[in-house]
């Protein structure tokens, strides 16, 4: 099942609209790892520094989501 995150730069603020809806910032805690609604996600980058992945922890486990 594919599921499909948007995260974007908005302003000075990054966002992350969830696939059921709504639009949340970001809040960073480092230069790759934020939190939304309590939840860590860390990006990951390439050695140009292109992110090329994040990954969410949740209650059920880490989900990974790749860059498209």
């Amino acid at each position: 099942r594919t599921i499909a995150y948007v995260v974007e730069l908005a302003g000075s603020e990054l966002t992350m609209k969830a696939p059921a809806g709504g639009r949340y910032t970001l809040v960073p805690d480092s230069p790759t790892v934020f939190y939304i609604t309590g939840q860590r996600v860390e990006f990951f980058v390439d050695a140009s520094g292109s992110p090329t992945h994040f990954v969410m922890t949740i209650v059920e486990g880490d989900m990974k989501a790749i860059r498209k």
